[in-house]
């Protein structure tokens, strides 16, 4: 499978890139990488995952499918509420960028083929657009919350020692050293009272964060959700055009030999319409395969993400609501926040002696 990172297509010179200019960049991507493996552009399949965009075939989209479905959906689910709640700010929003301008690409190549109706493209174009604006107004808003956050933790050091003690607890109790993790518990316990007060202060900044990275996922269903439409709209269509040429090819074949036993055809005349048939109906047949596989990555994708969404809103956030309506819950996040108060920087909150080493803090 070729494949290429985000990190290659986002160079720190070039930040992040238009939905515009990632399309061209893609499809010139697509042009190059069919040239290599001399398949025609229309036969590979591009997929965004994991911090890379990946090309391939109808046959090594099944490999793909079958490789990210050995985790199990337990696992698989793990990993995809990780990245998004802890994930890098910038792969995400990076990871969105591409799949709308993977997006816009087969909306693009869809328009030129006219296998989308006028209505199709007037109800998929704004759409589109509108992805875009959500995308850049829900990371600046995320940023900012984000940046509040790494501000006051840099001012509360003692939020990431304590978190660097709980840490070498887990690693002394995995390994079996239970007179360290005795030692490292005792140093918890006395810290506790201070870094739960300091993080409660913390918490409704830490969900205002959480409900944009949900609504960065939300955008992302929606994303696939139009494409597996143009998609599954691209099925319907060739399978309706393979089922025409057959009806074409018995109807060629059936005037043909009437034709030659009255005289009236040239064998080789027929012979070149049949082989010209068979040749269109073996193209959009291998076609098809291609979209349907394109088809099942994309369903995939998206039941993995709804799933990231309802986990999010129900066990993270404590409300199933939130996987629907957004508007209503930031408000009442808004609230929560003008009732909370931080303690004062730098002393508000007494120090317990915890004797605690602090060469480890974050800074």
């Amino acid at each position: 499978m070729s494949r290429i990172s985000f990190g290659e297509i986002f160079s720190e010179e070039s930040g992040l890139l238009s939905v515009e200019k990632l399309e061209k960049l893609l499809d010139n991507l697509l042009e190059e990488e069919a040239k290599k493996s001399s398949a025609d552009p229309d036969q590979l399949i591009r997929i965004v995952h994991q911090g890379e965009v990946i090309w391939v075939t109808a046959a090594q989209a099944e490999e793909f499918l079958n490789e990210t479905s050995s985790d199990g959906e337990e696992v698989a689910l793990k990993k995809n509420v990780e990245r998004a709640l802890k994930g890098n700010r910038n792969i995400l929003q990076q990871e969105l960028l591409l799949l709308l301008a993977l997006a816009t690409s087969t909306l693009a190549r869809y328009r030129d083929n006219n296998i989308l109706t006028r209505e199709e493209l007037d109800r998929l174009e704004p759409a589109l657009r509108r992805r875009e604006n959500e995308i850049t107004s829900t990371f600046s808003q995320l940023a900012q919350v984000e940046s509040k956050i790494e501000t006051y933790r840099k001012q509360q050091p003692v939020l990431a020692e304590y978190e660097r003690c709980m840490a070498e607890l887990l690693n002394a109790q995995q390994v079996g050293d239970m007179q360290k993790a005795q030692a490292i518990a005792a140093k918890l316990v006395q810290g506790k009272r201070q870094y739960v007060l300091l993080s409660r202060a913390l918490q409704p900044d830490v969900n205002e964060s959480y409900y944009h990275r949900l609504e960065s996922q939300k955008i992302k269903k929606k994303i696939l959700n139009t494409q597996q439409g143009m998609v599954t709209g691209h099925e319907r269509a060739l399978q309706l055009e393979i089922g025409d040429l057959h009806n074409q090819f018995k109807k060629i074949k059936a005037d043909a030999t009437a034709g030659v036993s009255a005289g009236t055809t040239n064998i080789d005349e027929a012979r070149a319409k049949l082989t010209k048939t068979k040749e269109e109906i073996e193209g959009r047949v291998k076609e098809l395969e291609t979209v349907k596989q394109e088809s099942q990555v994309i369903a995939k994708q998206e039941a993995e993400t709804e799933a990231t969404i309802a986990h999010i809103a129900e066990n993270v956030l404590g409300d199933t609501d939130l996987a629907v309506d957004m508007d209503k819950h930031m408000q009442q996040q808004a609230q929560k926040k003008s009732m909370t108060k931080a303690p004062p920087v730098g002393g508000g909150v007494k120090k317990p002696g915890t004797g605690m080493a602090t060469s480890g803090r974050r800074r």
